[in-house]
């Protein structure tokens, strides 16, 4: 899927990975890839290989899940209503 960014120009959006529910994607933005989740669209990984962002994203998310959800959860409460 291709998408607008904030300058105009098109980047490539596709979804990469689900984890224990949450979704992340990775588009391709000012020449890196960068992996984010679609709950907050928080960037999670910038890389200049498609492979090792995906890669790097799912071992971070892994590792530290309980640090995402709280940062996520956090995320959801300060969002205006």
């Amino acid at each position: 899927m291709k998408v607008a960014n904030e300058f105009g120009k098109l980047s490539l959006v596709n979804p990469v990975f689900q984890y224990q529910g949450y979704e992340f994607f990775i588009a391709h933005y000012q020449g890196r890839w960068t992996v984010s989740d679609i709950v907050s669209g928080a960037r999670i990984v910038r890389d200049t290989r498609y492979k090792r962002a995906v890669k790097y994203a799912k071992g971070l998310i892994e590792k530290h899940f309980d640090r995402y959800v709280a940062m996520v959860e956090r995320l959801r409460q300060e969002e205006p209503a």
